[in-house]
């Protein structure tokens, strides 16, 4: 298959194919992550160097896209806690952190801070965490809801906290 669709099935009905959507991405899809607390929201990331959010109700075109990084966006995780918080990985070795309140499980404009009365206004990088010398390849929440860790190429391992500011 072409490996820029995105693809379901399902398991109830002998494996059969579910939901697709085709050219998701202009390029390789490198990742996808589900969002824990909405399972009809997904991520996707990939060698366009874009985000992509899904309701896999309306597949259609994505909730919202972001770009942030200069390479393919190796990994994308949701934060298990926070649904709102969302890291990326990239080959450009950055990791950055977002505060995506389109996809996030909390009524618009309840999360503290925002104020959103848009569903896409809320939506930010919190900050881009440059620590890395190499590729980033993987990223991954700590059981602590603020921490985070992120591996590159060649080995190192960095670990990072959400912003204070960014808490609640």
């Amino acid at each position: 298959g072409d490996s820029r669709n995105i693809s379901t099935w399902d398991f109830r009905s002998a494996m059969k194919p579910g939901l697709a959507i085709p050219r998701a991405h202009q390029g390789r899809i490198l990742d996808i992550d589900y969002n824990p607390n909405r399972p009809y929201h997904l991520a996707s990331a990939g060698e366009d160097m874009v985000a992509r959010f899904w309701d896999l109700r309306n597949p259609s075109r994505p909730i919202n896209q972001l770009g942030g990084h200069t390479h393919w966006i190796w990994q994308i995780r949701f934060n298990r806690y926070h649904d709102q918080l969302l890291l990326t990985a990239g080959t450009d070795s950055v990791v950055n952190l977002w505060s995506i309140v389109s996809a996030s499980s909390a009524p618009v404009g309840e999360l503290e801070g925002t104020g959103s009365t848009s569903e896409k206004e809320g939506d930010k990088r919190i900050k881009k965490y440059e620590d890395h010398r190499d590729s980033v390849y993987s990223v991954a929440w700590s059981s602590d809801a603020w921490v985070f860790a992120s591996l590159s190429y060649d080995g190192t391992v960095v670990v990072n906290n959400v912003p204070q500011s960014e808490k609640y």
